[in-house]
């Protein structure tokens, strides 16, 4: 949550900045070679050009907020990320996925089609 600090409040989860980044690894993990390249964005005052690893369709409703508010954790979607030492893709966020966990979860409306699809 320090690191996405809209998924409480918003439906996108943000990226990070530089500098948000740069405050906990200039001491967490600053040997690994994907934290060097970190610090040569912060060196020359360049932003981080981020890959996106989980990319819904746009026709895909979804909100970061509903979910973490619901207590779903993170890691149920994205992974253990906190032990990743590059961010892959674990599950497949396809639209079965997604209707097994509101299944299993009970969740209101989470079979109605316009709760995923605006």
């Amino acid at each position: 949550m320090y690191c996405h600090l809209y998924a409480r409040s918003s439906r996108v989860a943000g990226v990070p900045s530089v500098h948000k980044c740069i405050n906990c690894h200039k001491v967490i993990a600053t040997g690994r070679a994907e934290i060097n390249k970190l610090f040569n964005y912060w060196n020359e005052k360049k932003p981080i050009p981020w890959i996106k690893v989980h990319d819904l369709p746009d026709f895909v409703y979804f909100s970061h907020k509903r979910h973490v508010r619901g207590g779903v954790q993170c890691q149920m979607c994205h992974g253990p990320v906190e032990e990743m030492n590059r961010v892959t893709r674990l599950t497949s966020l396809q639209m079965g996925w997604c209707l097994e966990c509101h299944r299993a979860r009970k969740v209101e409306n989470g079979r109605d089609c316009w709760t995923c699809h605006k």
